[in-house]
Parts: structure tokens; sequence; C-alpha cells
């Protein structure tokens, strides 16, 4: 929905601002008061140059009127998009309870791959043993030496202190530098946001996290813009992201979390030996096109909040979180791995196009904890071994690194170098991709 007609902004004088535009001046995008004009300048930006410009302008506004406060880029989206919904409403199923987030020093600190990483990087595991993360690669090395789609454009982080901890995943759009930095810096946003918001006031509660993990999100996306702004690009890379607290509460932990995209969170518990899906029916693709999210941070004029949602998830002492990039959970899809629905039930038609698309959803959720319960699990028929974050991620992305391996074969093989993969998941099951997994235990540093 623009407002007004882009012609109109012609006529406007854009006058500079003194000094630099920092991150925390840039978040808001305009208020009920910014006039019509204004407002279809900024919404038809094209490029990163374009949103300087808009900035200034509405600096300038804030200062010749007596605006109301703005609302954030984020805010304004959703507004928009879902017939002025505000971010209040997403967080409005959150209780009204108190929980103290008392500020403290930092117990440890994870973040990764690094920004340039070629194929492969190694897992990162922290001292006790609890936190662990890993980036790969599935994608084939044509040429024996590089993968296609290098640099990987995953990211992750982790910042754990005494009473909570703040996690986030992001996955870059696309290949290039653009996307890994576009999901380095969503996670440095996120991160950084969370851990300077004021949460320790006495009437802190779950509602006011669920608007302060949204606005994180905001603060994720203005990072990506930010920063691409530093680097003298003209276009930012785009991210999907997942990120979130947990943090202690009257009941036992809770996860309260926030995503854009498709993105991932799961929970084994330990007491069931099971896996839950966090986002089961909350953030299902749109279309039937792999390369679409649903919705991203970075796009100009404005994050695609498509399927932007806030959700939490009661969790036990013992259990493991576990955030991923869709190049895991791609790999643990039944119709992607070359299942037909009959071979899940006899009850199901042939084809997955014969179901409808809720239907099918459902049915894809449900195989895909039973999936990866058995590859968690391993060999192990018992509930007595004890699963740690590291053991969870080397075989996650082991299974997905082997699923792959028909795929990788096929592309590196020279007599198909100038051919296209053969669109067969019974030949070639899975989806290569940069694939991520952070797992960490709750209640543990």
């Amino acid at each position: 929905m623009y407002f007004g007609d882009a012609s109109s902004t012609t006529d406007l004088k854009l006058e500079p601002i003194d000094g630099k535009i920092s991150p925390s001046t840039s978040y808001p995008l305009f208020s009920s008061s910014t006039s019509a004009p204004i407002k279809s300048y900024i919404l038809h930006a094209s490029s990163h140059s374009e949103l300087v410009e808009w900035v200034k302008v509405f600096h300038r506004v804030q200062k010749d009127t007596k605006a109301q406060t703005p609302i954030s880029r984020l805010e304004y989206a959703y507004n928009q998009a879902y017939e002025f919904q505000t971010l209040e409403d997403l967080a409005s199923f959150l209780p009204a309870s108190n929980i103290k987030l008392e500020k403290q020093d930092i117990a440890y600190q994870m973040q990764g791959p690094p920004i340039g990483q070629p194929n492969q990087s190694d897992a990162i595991l922290s001292p006790s043993g609890n936190i662990c993360g890993r980036t790969v690669s599935t994608y084939p090395k044509r040429d024996g030496i590089h993968r296609d789609g290098d640099p990987m454009a995953d990211y992750f982080q982790i910042a754990v202190y005494p009473k909570y901890a703040i996690a986030c995943v992001a996955d870059g759009c696309g290949w290039g530098e653009r996307m890994a930095l576009a999901a380095k810096d969503a996670c440095n946003g996120f991160v950084h946001h969370m851990q300077h918001a004021k949460m320790d006031s006495k009437n802190f509660n779950l509602k006011h996290l669920g608007k302060e993990i949204l606005m994180g999100i905001d603060a994720a996306n203005m990072n990506v813009l930010d920063k691409c702004k530093e680097r003298d690009h003209d276009h930012p890379g785009t991210a999907t992201f997942l990120g979130g607290l947990v943090v202690r509460e009257t009941n036992g932990w809770l996860f309260v979390f926030g995503s854009i995209g498709d993105c991932k969170a799961f929970r084994w518990s330990c007491k069931k030996s099971r896996v839950f899906d966090l986002t089961a029916k909350k953030n299902q693709r749109l279309t039937n096109s792999a390369s679409d999210p649903g919705g991203r941070l970075g796009s100009l004029p404005l994050p695609d909040v498509r399927n932007l949602f806030l959700s939490e998830a009661q969790c036990d002492e013992g259990d493991i979180l576990f955030l991923v990039s869709d190049g895991v959970h791609d790999n643990v899809d039944a119709s992607s791995g070359g299942l037909s629905p009959k071979e899940i039930s006899r009850k199901y038609p042939e084809k997955w196009e014969d179901i409808a698309r809720e239907e099918a959803h459902e049915i894809l959720d449900k195989w895909r904890v039973g999936k990866l319960r058995e590859i968690i699990m391993g060999k192990s028929d018992g509930k007595g071994d004890a699963i740690l974050p590291s053991v969870l991620i080397e075989r996650v992305l082991g299974h997905c690194i082997n699923l792959t391996e028909s795929s990788r074969a096929f592309l590196e093989n020279p007599e198909n170098r100038k051919l296209k993969l053969p669109h067969n998941y019974k030949l070639y099951p899975g989806k290569m991709d940069h694939t991520t997994c952070l797992a960490f235990v709750v209640g543990k540093q």
C-alpha cells in the first residue's frame, strides 16, 4: 500500500544533516504526522542511496514539526500488510506475568561461522559442552576446489547470562558476500539490541519481552541497512531470521522467540526422547518456490513481513533447543526426500499436489519430527543414552551431507558440467544449501 503519488516527491528539497546517522536514530520510519509525499518517497526508495536521502527528509520533518513518536520500519511494514495491526498485537497472546532479568555480566558468547569461510567450518563447542554451533555447505565442488555458493551465507550467535540466554540464527537469501554479511549483521543487530534493552524494571513482564524481541528483529533489519551504508554498498543483502530469549519463569523455562522467513526452532525433550517443532504451522512457505522463504530482512524499501510471528515454548531443564536454517529442515522433509504421501500412509494419494496445502504441511511436519528423532537417537533404541549438543549437530548435519551426496556427485561429474540437476527426488533427494545448526542445553551455562 503506497501513500500519495511518487511524482509528488520531485519538488522536495533535500537538506543534508550534520553528523552521522546512528543506528538509534535511523530505526524510526515516520510518524502519523509525516506528509503523504514524504511517505511516498520513502516507500519508493529502490536503493540504499535513496534510503539515505529519505532518512535526511525524515529528520528534517521531525525537526520542523511536533511529530508523534515514530514507528519502526518493521512495525510499519506489519501495519500495512496486516490491516493496521501493531507489533503489540503480535505479543498480545503472552501472559502479563512478571519476569526479572537483572543486568549481569555475560557468561559466554559464541558466533560463527567466520565470514568468508569456504567449504566447511568446524563445530564451535563451549568449554562446558552445553552449547555447540556449526555451518556446513552441501553444494558441489565443480572445479574440485571451491564449492558452489561460497562463501557460506548462514550465521548463528548466542550470548549466555547466568539467568537467561539470547540466541539467533540467520540465513542469507542467495549467494555472495552481501548475503553472508546480511546474515551476520542481522544476528549482531538483534543480540546487541537485546543486550541493551531495559528488561530489569520491577514491572517488566512477558508481554514486554515479546515486544522487545520484535524490536530486536527491527534492530536486526536496521543493522543490515546501516552496515550496508558503512560499506558503501548500494543494495543490502537480505536474510531470514529467528531469534529469542530463554528465560526462567514461575513454571520453569520458557523460550520466547520471533521469526521472519523460514528458519526453524526445535526442542529435544530429554525426558521423552522426542523432538518438538516450535515453528510448526507458523512459518510454512507461502509459495511452491524453494527460493521464496516467505519473508526476509534487508529488503527495500521495507522488510518482507509475510510470515513474521512471535511464539513461546515451555522447556524442561536439560532439554536441547536447536535453531536451524532451511539447509537442515529441507533435508528432513518427506517430499524432498523422495517419498510420496502414499509411502507415508496408505490413506493418502500418490502425489503431494493432490493434497490440500494445509493438510500437506501437517503431514510433513509430523514426519519431520519423527525423522529428526530417528537421526538424533542414532543406533540407540533406549532412553538412557545422553544426547549432547555436539552429538545432535554431528548427526543432523551428517544426515544432510549424506542425503545430498548423489546430487553433488552428478554435478561434480565433468560430463555433466553443462547440465542442470534433474528434478527427481527419488534419484537426487534433499536440497543442497548452506546448512546451520545452533544447539544448547536449557538451564545450563
